[in-house]
């Protein structure tokens, strides 16, 4: 059972993790010809005025929409995708896997610090 926990929830970190901590998605979408449909390229240009700023950031900034509010809280996206991981496993896991899954990202925060 707790496995059945454990390995969505990492799943879920690491998703989190590489969303919110890395540039990983700008540097893939320009890696495959996409950084103007996914703004990558527009994100460039504004990070080089505001060295601080980051890619979820730069969605509700300037593509203020539900999708993009959804995608720069990490409380949201994490339930979000607690049900996309968790449901092929057992539906009633989500609970546990989008509270570790969010303690285990904000404890990786707080050591990154």
């Amino acid at each position: 059972m707790l496995e059945n926990i454990l390995i969505p929830a990492s799943f879920v970190s690491m998703v989190l993790i590489v969303w919110f901590k890395t540039n990983a998605f700008v540097e893939y979408a320009e890696l495959l010809g996409l950084s103007k449909i996914t703004f990558a390229e527009d994100f460039k240009e504004k990070k080089k005025a505001d060295m601080m700023l980051e890619f979820p950031m730069y969605l509700v900034i300037n593509k203020n929409c539900f999708i993009s509010r959804l995608l720069s809280c990490p409380i949201c996206f994490g339930f979000w995708l607690s049900l996309i991981f968790a449901y092929p496993f057992e539906p009633i896991l989500i609970p546990g896997v989008y509270l570790i899954s969010l303690t285990s990202f904000y404890l990786f925060n707080k050591i990154t610090q």
